[in-house]
């Protein structure tokens, strides 16, 4: 396993095995898994997986991520920027290919960093949105 100062884990896969060895046997209820932005997707379907815990909810924004989503059978929210085309085509097609229920966000003015002025805070509130929903 390779493991970079700067990013962390080069293996996502790795980084969830890893993760879900530290959570193993510890105290609380059923764990909540969610796959979140930034790689987060491959790091939580791991930790799901070894934990035999459901992967609850899935964030996605990352291209080279969408071509694990049809495995996803969980709730999924896709946020995209408009400016961003060709990611957006990407979502619509994995959104059509989803096993579950989803939902495709598109920020208006945004491009794929999302750093026009409002555009990442509208990323995060759509998400904390979405997310909370569906934890109440």
């Amino acid at each position: 396993m390779r493991e970079t100062a700067a990013r962390g884990f080069a293996d996502r896969e790795a980084a969830g095995r890893r993760l879900a060895d530290l959570l193993r046997g510890a105290d609380g209820p059923a764990p909540v898994v969610l796959g979140l932005p930034r790689g987060g997707v491959p790091v939580a379907a791991e930790v799901a997986r070894a934990l035999g815990a459901p992967l609850d909810a899935v964030v996605q924004r990352a291209r080279a991520e969408l071509a694990d989503l049809p495995r996803v059978h969980q709730p999924v929210l896709l946020i995209v920027g408009a400016e961003d085309r060709s990611v957006l085509d990407l979502n619509r097609a994995a959104q059509a290919g989803l096993g579950g229920p989803s939902e495709l966000v598109v920020v208006p003015g945004a491009t794929h960093l999302f750093d026009e002025p409002g555009a990442l805070e509208e990323f995060a509130e759509t998400a904390a949105r979405w997310l909370l929903a569906r934890l109440a």
